[in-house]
């Protein structure tokens, strides 16, 4: 092996090393939601994150965009960095979002309720709702 074969090895790592883990969800914001007309849309949403700010709010958020078909599938965390980096804001833990996220979509028991569907967690899953199709 001469010494332009050795810096081609060096210079390109990625031959030998592969990443590990699901592939890294970076759509943006824009490429999330659905409608072609995104400007009203994005700018509910700016005024929900800015005045609630909490990891449930992000979550309830989340939820109403996908049951009003508004928002691509997508998991918490791309959702969560979209908000971020798309309003150039520092929100609350990713970590506390997606344990949110799984407490209210999880099933309680055997019943198949999940919390998101009754009680104030629907409340304020409603009223985020009606607050984007206003």
């Amino acid at each position: 092996m001469d010494l332009e074969e050795e810096a081609s090895i060096i210079d390109n790592p990625a031959v030998s090393s592969k990443r590990r883990g699901r592939p890294k969800d970076e759509r943006t914001l824009e490429e999330l939601l659905k409608p072609v007309e995104k400007k009203e849309l994005i700018s509910k949403i700016r005024t929900r994150i800015l005045t609630k700010p909490k990891e449930k709010d992000i979550v309830y958020l989340k939820i109403a965009l996908e049951e009003d078909c508004l928002l691509e599938e997508c998991d918490i965390a791309p959702f969560y960095r979209a908000l971020s980096d798309y309003f150039n804001v520092r929100l609350i833990g990713l970590r506390g979002v997606q344990n949110a996220y799984k407490e209210l979509s999880e099933s309680i028991g055997k019943t198949g309720i999940r919390l998101m569907d009754r009680g104030e967690d629907r409340t304020s899953i409603d009223e985020i709702k009606a607050f984007l199709s206003e």
